[in-house]
C-alpha cells in the first residue's frame, strides 16, 4: 500500500512540475519513438543482409565490427559525457579542445588495423584483410570526429539529435539493403557502407557546429583530464563488452560467431535505447549536486516497468519477431536470444545508474566500478565460452548483468546517499 501511495505521490509532484521537465520529458519521447523507428529499420536491414550473406560471411562482417569495438577506446569516448557536462553548465571551448584530442588518438587505431590487415593477408585470409585495411582508413572519420552528438546533447537539442541521426539511418539502411541485394555476400562492400555514411555525417556536423562552438571559447576545468582518464579505464570495459565476440570466433567459427550475433541483436538494440535515455537525463544529473529521493524513485519504477514489459515480450511476441527477421536458418540461436532478453530484464537501470556517477565527474567511482564489472565478465567469459560456447557465452551474459546490477547500487549507496 505505501509504495503504491508512494508512486502516486511520485506521479503527482511530476505533474506539478511538468513546466521544469518539460525538456527532459520531450527528449525521452522522442528519443523513444525514434528507437521504435530504428529498430524497425534495423530489423528489415538485418532481414535483407543475413538472407543475402552466408553465416560465415556475416560471422567475418561482426568479427570485423567487433575488433573496432574495442579500439574505440583509442577515439576517447567518454569525453562525451565530459562535453555534454560542460556545454551544459556553458563551457563550449571544452568540445573545441576535445575534437583534435579525439582525432589524434584515433591515429593510433588505424596503425593497429593496418597491422591486423597486413597479418591477414599473410594468412590468405583476404575477407578479413581488405576490411581492416578499409576500416584503419576510416576509423578517425567514423569515430574520432563523432562528438558533436555530445555537444548538442549538452544543449538538450534532443529533437535535432534525433532528426540528424534518422536521415543517417534511413540512407545507410537503404544503401545496405541494395548492397545485400545487388552485392550478395560481399563484406567489403557492406563494412564500406556502414562505415562511410556517418563519418560524411561526422563531418558534416563537425563543421555546422565549428561557428556555434567557438561563440564562446571557455573550458571547463578538469573536464578533458577526466574525459581522457575515464577513456583509458574504459579500455577494459570494452574488451569485457567484446570478448564473447572474440572467444567465439577463435575458438569455434565465423558460423557460431554469425548465431551469437543474431542472438545478440535485439537486447542490445533496447540496451542501446536505455543508454541513450541517460544521456538525456545527463544534462539534469550533472545540474544535480545529489542522488534525491525522486532520482532514486524514477531509476526503481523505471526498472521494474522495462522489467515486466521485456519478459511479457520475451515469452510472447518475440519468437515470431525473431524467425520473420533471421528466418529458419538461424532458429537454433532463438533460445540464446530469449536467454540474453531475460538478463537484461533483471538488470536494466544499471546504464542509467552509471550515467548518473559519470555526471558528477568522479573518476575514482568510474574506475572502480569498470573495474569490477569488466573483471567479472571477463573471468567468467575465459571460464566458460570454451567449455560450453555460445551458452557459456549466455551465462556469462546473465552472470556479467546480476554483478554489475549489485555493483551498481552499492556504489551508488556507498558514494551518493539519497536525500530528501
Amino acid at each position: 500500500m505505501r509504495a503504491i501511495e508512494s508512486f502516486v505521490k511520485s506521479v503527482s509532484d511530476l505533474i506539478i512540475n511538468l513546466r521544469e521537465h518539460r525538456v527532459i520529458l520531450e527528449g525521452i519521447v522522442v528519443t523513444l519513438l525514434y528507437k521504435l523507428f530504428q529498430l524497425g529499420l534495423g530489423l528489415v536491414t538485418t532481414h535483407y543482409i543475413v538472407h543475402s550473406f552466408s553465416k560465415e560471411s556475416f560471422g567475418q562482417y561482426n568479427y570485423i565490427l567487433t575488433i573496432l569495438g574495442v579500439l574505440s577506446v583509442f577515439s576517447l569516448p567518454n569525453l562525451n559525457g565530459a562535453i555534454s557536462q560542460s556545454v551544459a553548465r556553458g563551457f563550449y571551448g571544452t568540445y573545441n579542445k576535445a575534437v583534435p584530442l579525439a582525432i589524434l588518438s584515433s591515429l593510433v587505431a588505424t596503425i593497429i588495423l593496418l597491422t591486423f590487415a597486413i597479418y591477414n593477408y599473410w594468412e590468405n585470409s583476404l575477407v578479413l584483410a581488405y576490411g581492416f585495411l578499409l576500416s584503419a582508413l576510416m576509423f578517425p572519420l567514423f569515430y574520432g570526429i563523432g562528438l558533436w552528438k555530445a555537444f548538442l546533447v549538452g544543449l538538450e537539442q534532443f529533437k535535432q539529435i534525433v532528426k540528424v541521426a534518422s536521415v543517417n539511418n534511413v540512407i545507410k539502411s537503404v544503401l545496405l539493403i541494395a548492397t545485400a541485394i545487388y552485392f550478395p555476400d560481399n563484406v567489403f562492400i557492406l563494412l564500406l557502407v556502414y562505415l562511410a555514411i556517418p563519418s560524411l555525417q561526422n563531418i558534416n556536423q563537425s563543421l555546422k557546429l565549428w561557428k556555434t562552438s567557438h561563440k564562446n571559447n571557455k573550458t571547463e576545468e578538469g573536464s578533458i583530464s577526466y574525459g581522457v582518464k575515464a577513456s583509458a579505464y574504459s579500455i577494459i570495459s570494452l574488451i569485457a563488452t567484446n570478448i564473447d565476440n572474440l572467444l567465439i570466433f577463435h575458438f569455434l567459427s565465423p558460423v557460431a560467431l554469425a548465431n551469437l550475433a543474431a542472438a545478440q541483436r535485439l537486447p542490445e538494440v533496447i540496451k542501446g535505447g536505455i543508454l541513450d535515455l541517460g544521456q538525456i537525463l545527463l544534462p539534469k544529473f550533472s545540474r544535480t549536486e545529489k542522488l534525491t529521493k525522486k532520482i532514486d524513485q524514477f531509476f526503481t519504477y523505471f526498472g521494474l516497468a522495462i522489467g515486466i514489459t521485456l519478459l511479457i515480450v520475451t515469452f510472447t511476441i518475440f519468437p515470431y519477431f525473431f524467425l520473420l527477421v533471421f528466418g529458419d536458418q538461424y532458429e537454433n540461436a532463438l533460445p540464446y536470444a530469449q536467454a540474453m532478453m531475460l538478463s537484461l530484464a533483471i538488470a536494466n537501470t544499471a546504464p542509467l545508474k552509471v550515467w548518473f556517477m559519470n555526471s558528477k565527474l568522479d573518476s575514482k567511482t568510474n574506475r572502480d566500478m569498470i573495474l569490477i564489472i569488466s573483471v567479472a565478465r571477463i573471468t567468467s567469459s575465459l571460464l566458460l565460452i570454451p567449455f560450453f560456447g555460445i551458452w557459456g557465452a549466455v551465462a556469462s551474459s546473465f552472470l556479467h548483468r546480476i554483478i554489475t546490477s549489485i555493483s551498481i547500487h552499492m556504489l551508488m549507496r556507498k558514494r551518493y546517499p539519497v536525500t530528501s
